[in-house]
């Protein structure tokens, strides 16, 4: 098959950028052909197009159509969907409240994936698609990126936070239970060091203390981890809580416990090591993007099966296009004016006309956010917020 990857970015190395390297891997061992697509790119792009996987970040640029589009975020899906008439799709959900996430309503959009239990019902209760079309993907890692696995400690020696900047805030409560428990806490390991492949930093600790897609990467090289996000502690990763874990894509989140040095040491004080040894072997073989890419070819299939046997009437698809249009409009999405006047800088400005289309995405984001808040009326403080965040962009 010849299957066309869309996403928002690929930029910086999130989430759903490096999904696309591994899974791309994966599909391509299996003799398929990928193609990515994404309208900003830098060094992620870089990483995806040095295995040999096309990357480009103008859909015209594509000169054969797909079998079949595998679509990440719901603008460069959409786009895809009209490039390309009759080929089907299926859309996947990485996130709760992100707007790229807002799962895109379309006919040719056969199946909605989702990667942890919770987005289901993003899916199923807020937008209203049949439970039948939707479906459980966990997220994969190729483990050929991370290299063999290391042996699990008999004593836990160093620990640290496998995390994007600010996404644990509570590195005191980390560090003090990590004392309590006699192990050296090396605080962020993604400060100062090459963003381009930061698996590499694994290698310097026993336990990590990470969630998401990060953290099944932390379990593939063989440290022991311990779910940790913004919300607080979800625990030590065993082999108990391995099929909880995995379906909430080993992201507990809102259901977490609250971070406390105490709270941290008693987690560490479970570890053991045969049991760590097993959650390796586990996350290796179930977490492996060989295993993921074999159900996902099988997804594609039946899409394509029920696209040959029920193609969709043209009014409908029209329809859809129509009301994604619409919903951009109304949220001021589709054309920010103050960017197109600022994008055009001297010669020599690309770096900073990136720099300003990457912004211009930051604050649309940030404006939505805050609409939201006030819509719920959480604080009217925050609408004045804006305002004035508003007026200091345009000075």
């Amino acid at each position: 098959m010849r299957i066309l990857f869309t996403n928002i970015s690929l930029t910086e190395g999130t989430g759903t950028e490096t999904a696309i390297l591994d899974l791309a891997m994966g599909l391509r061992r299996r003799g398929h052909t990928v193609v990515c697509f994404a309208p900003h790119l830098g060094q992620s792009a870089a990483r995806v197009r040095a295995t040999g996987t096309p990357v480009v970040n103008t859909i015209d640029a594509i000169g054969e159509a797909p079998d079949i589009i595998h679509g990440h975020h719901s603008g460069p899906t959409m786009v895809a969907l009209a490039r390309f008439p009759g080929v089907p799709a299926i859309f996947v959900c990485h996130d709760w409240s992100s707007v790229h996430d807002d799962p895109p309503i379309h006919p040719r959009i056969r199946r909605y994936a989702y990667v942890r239990h919770v987005l289901r019902e993003r899916l199923v209760s807020e937008k209203g698609i049949p439970p039948k079309q939707v479906l459980f993907l966990p997220n994969a890692v190729d483990s050929a990126r991370l290299g063999p696995p290391r042996t699990p400690a008999r004593r836990l020696g160093t620990a640290g936070v496998y995390a994007h900047a600010g996404a644990i805030p509570f590195i005191d409560e980390l560090d003090e239970g990590c004392r309590a428990c006699g192990i050296t806490f090396l605080g962020q390991l993604l400060d100062g060091v090459d963003r381009a492949q930061p698996e590499k930093t694994l290698s310097r600790c026993d336990v990590v203390f990470a969630s998401g897609r990060m953290a099944i990467e932390a379990l593939v090289a063989g440290c022991v981890v311990v779910n940790a996000d913004r919300f607080g502690i979800g625990g030590l990763v065993t082999s108990a809580r391995f099929d909880e874990f995995a379906a909430a894509n080993f992201a507990i989140g809102a259901l977490s416990q609250p971070a406390s040095g105490r709270l941290v040491t008693e987690t560490l004080e479970a570890y053991d090591e045969r049991d760590a040894d097993s959650v390796v072997t586990r996350a290796r073989r179930d977490c492996e993007v060989g295993t993921v890419a074999e159900r996902l070819e099988q997804v594609y299939r039946d899409v394509l099966v029920e696209a040959a046997h029920q193609p969709t009437d043209d009014g409908l698809e029209a329809a859809a296009f129509a009301c994604y249009l619409q919903a951009h409009l109304q949220n001021g999405a589709l054309y920010n004016g103050e960017f197109a006047r600022r994008r055009f800088v001297p010669e020599n400005g690309d770096e900073l006309a990136r720099a300003i289309e990457v912004l211009s995405v930051d604050i649309r984001e940030l404006r939505l956010e805050i609409r939201y808040l006030a819509r719920t009326r959480l604080s009217r403080a925050l609408t004045d917020g804006w305002r004035a965040v508003r007026n200091l962009i345009r000075s």
